[in-house]
């Protein structure tokens, strides 16, 4: 009867892209793609940014959804109009308009000079930020025609309002006025409103993906830094308990001949290390050409010993066969 050992997982876990967006439609698409993926490799909806993982569940390897990369759609608008400049720092403490908010002045007299003022909601009490329309005068009785006058200066508008950063739950807007002046403010975003109609389809994130051992029994964990164009996720993934060696089983059957798979060209190399010290198993290389690399303590020096007779010669040593199982483990087989 051979003997196996499973020396540790030797490749790492791939990432796939596509429109795929629910574990039946998501092997499909690998499986017509010519792909059989491992456990804790990963998958990303191109279109709507959903974060799936291979991982087994009751015993099932199943795609699970993690989590889902596309932030939502900040916003931008008035929060409240005031009939008078008193009224709004009136209500400043209880008109529910967010720090950070703009306000608007409405008196309904386009002579009066509070008429269209754009307010922002400050720490401690409204700012002023510009006026957003000029007076008109009253009509008088039509008189001669008049020779051309010169061109007067321009009025002052709003050219433009920009959003130009976001910080939090802080935009920071600029406001561009025609005369080349401009200034800034900054909305702090409310409760989430009604969803909106669907947008363009964003660019997909460069995404990089990292993995760390931890502790036997301790949780899995994921966690996001980078930005929204080019986040790192980190996997912590825990070491398994080392179980106890089950009795041996009986030979089963023969199966099946299956569909021959990609062979990887594996090199594997010898390391002596100190007595004592504990075995080790590193890969370097890529996935199609690992290199494994076994450490293997020396022995302690024992007491020298008396010479005895010199015993039969033994048998030739049994070199094992390696393989990489479907987990991506690399397996030692000992013939019997």
């Amino acid at each position: 009867m051979a003997t196996t050992i499973t020396l540790g997982r030797v490749v790492g876990s791939m990432i796939y892209t596509g429109t795929a967006d629910n574990n039946t439609a998501i092997a499909s698409y690998l499986t017509s793609q010519g792909i059989t993926p491992l456990v804790y490799d990963l998958y990303v909806c191109s279109a709507n940014g959903n974060l799936y993982q291979y991982q087994s569940v009751d015993g099932t390897l199943t795609w699970v959804l993690l989590l889902n990369l596309t932030g939502p759609a900040g916003t931008f608008a008035i929060s409240k109009v005031y009939s008078s400049v008193a009224a709004m720092n009136a209500g400043y403490a209880t008109d529910g308009v967010p720090v950070g908010g703009l306000v608007v002045i409405d008196t309904g007299n386009v002579e009066d000079e509070d008429n269209a003022k754009l307010y922002v909601k400050g720490d401690a009490a409204y700012e002023y930020l510009t006026d957003m329309s000029g007076a008109q005068g009253i009509q008088g009785p039509k008189g001669d025609k008049g020779d051309t006058g010169n061109t007067g200066p321009q009025g002052v508008g709003i050219s433009s309002i920009t959003k130009t950063g976001t910080v939090g739950l802080v935009d920071t807007y600029t406001i561009l006025l025609t005369n080349g002046q401009n200034s800034t403010f900054t909305v702090t975003n409310g409760e989430k409103g009604d969803t909106g109609a669907t947008g363009a389809t964003g660019a997909t994130p460069q995404i990089t993906a990292q993995v760390t051992t931890l502790a036997a029994g301790s949780n899995a964990t994921v966690s996001q830094t980078g930005t929204a164009e080019q986040p790192v996720l980190t996997f912590g993934i825990p070491r398994g308990n080392t179980g106890e060696q089950g009795a041996q089983g009986i030979q089963g059957e023969k199966g099946d001949t299956g569909a021959t798979g990609a062979t990887p060209q594996i090199t594997v190399q010898v390391q002596g290390l100190a007595a004592g010290s504990q075995p080790t198993v590193s890969q370097t290389g890529t996935a199609e050409n690992p290199t494994i690399t076994l450490g293997i303590p020396a022995g302690a020096t024992g007491a020298q010993g008396q010479m005895g007779p010199q015993g039969p010669a033994g048998a030739n040593g049994q070199t094992p066969t390696m393989s990489i199982n479907a987990n991506g483990e690399l397996v030692a087989t000992y013939p019997s």
